[in-house]
């Protein structure tokens, strides 16, 4: 089983990979996720981050949080975190997760 979900998320990684390489904000957003988890692809922080924030540059909710979180954690409050949690915000799915930042 454990063959078939490696070969999965290989064949996912690739079909997201081409649209993510056309400017589609939620396909950018799975290949971040996928870098940082390391499905499909070895796992690359780098890379997981470049993707979010391209996703996020695209207007993804989700993926502007997680650049926002990224900075957060990595001791940067700074104006950048600020500015991809204020645009989340203004989506309305991810308020509930802004007091992290905060």
């Amino acid at each position: 089983m454990a063959a078939v979900l490696k070969q999965s998320d290989a064949k996912a990684f690739k079909y997201w990979k081409m649209s993510a390489d056309q400017e589609d904000a939620l396909s950018q957003l799975n290949i971040g996720i996928m870098y940082e988890e390391g499905r499909g692809v070895k796992e690359n922080s780098m890379e997981a981050f470049k993707y979010y924030k391209m996703s996020a540059d695209n207007g993804r909710a989700e993926a502007q949080l997680e650049i926002a979180l990224w900075y957060f954690y990595q001791g940067n409050c700074n104006a950048e975190a600020y500015k991809y949690s204020k645009l989340a915000a203004k989506q309305g799915n991810v308020m509930h997760r802004l007091c992290l930042i905060i």
